[in-house]
């Protein structure tokens, strides 16, 4: 049970009530003593399925919750396409959903997001790199971003546009 990798999920069922000091420092789920009470055993299985969700799950923070008054979203850090502030609010950009309005600074989403893939170009907008598509200056005080997951262009201003570039130039050298 102490090999390296992912360790089992174990139960213990036994006639000895003398061993299970040590199967919980094995980080047994469960010790169950013989005879098996059935509603201890429905406990016992709960906690595995409860660890076996748990074990699925993508290390890292796997999960985003956006709340908005309607309803939450449950995002990957990677479908996340975009991120701009608008005041305390936070417009969220998820692929193959509507734009999301959040109440979070886009600050706390810096926190929040994994750098890199997310990086903040300016003080209103932060983009996911991984799903930057292309680059368009349609003026010398704008630019446009196409990313994978959003049907229009995403406007940045003269400042996020020199820091993508800064950033991407960084990244040739």
């Amino acid at each position: 049970l102490e090999g390296p990798g992912r360790p089992p999920i174990v139960v213990f069922v036994t006639a000895y009530a003398d061993h299970a000091v040590e199967a919980f420092a094995v980080n047994a789920i469960d010790y169950l003593l013989k005879p098996v009470d059935p509603q201890r055993l429905a406990e016992a299985l709960a906690r595995v399925k409860r660890q076996l969700a748990l074990a699925a799950l993508p290390p890292g923070p796997e999960v985003i919750e956006l709340k908005t008054p309607r309803r939450t979203l449950l995002a990957a850090p990677g479908d996340i396409v975009a991120l701009c502030a608008d005041g305390d609010f936070t417009r969220v950009f998820v692929a193959g959903q509507p734009a999301l309005m959040i109440l979070r600074t886009l600050a706390s989403f810096e926190d929040l997001l994994p750098a890199p893939p997310f990086l903040r170009l300016g003080r209103s907008v932060m983009i996911n790199r991984d799903r930057l598509r292309g680059i368009e200056a349609p003026s010398r005080s704008a630019g446009q971003l196409t990313l994978d997951g959003m049907t229009e262009p995403l406007a940045i201003g003269r400042a996020a546009a020199a820091r993508l570039r800064e950033v991407l130039a960084a990244d040739r050298r």
